[in-house]
């Protein structure tokens, strides 16, 4: 079966993710406790991309892009 899933490209238009990126985002806290600001702890590559492509799912659970 396939899917239309979200893909991450680098900026050499290799696939480096399939689904929606983790950005690992962690609160930074100010001296009273308070969340100062929120950070992406793994940020995407620069020059990454991404777009809808049609994904279809292994017999051992992982994925693959396909060209329909």
């Amino acid at each position: 079966m396939t899917e239309k899933m979200t893909c991450y490209y680098d900026a050499e238009h290799k696939l480096i993710n399939i689904g929606e990126w983790d950005y690992m985002k962690y609160p930074i806290y100010d001296n009273d406790g308070f969340i100062e600001e929120i950070v992406d702890g793994n940020p995407l590559p620069d020059g990454a991309y991404s777009k809808k492509m049609y994904v279809v799912l292994n017999e051992d659970g992982s994925r693959a892009v396909v060209d329909l």
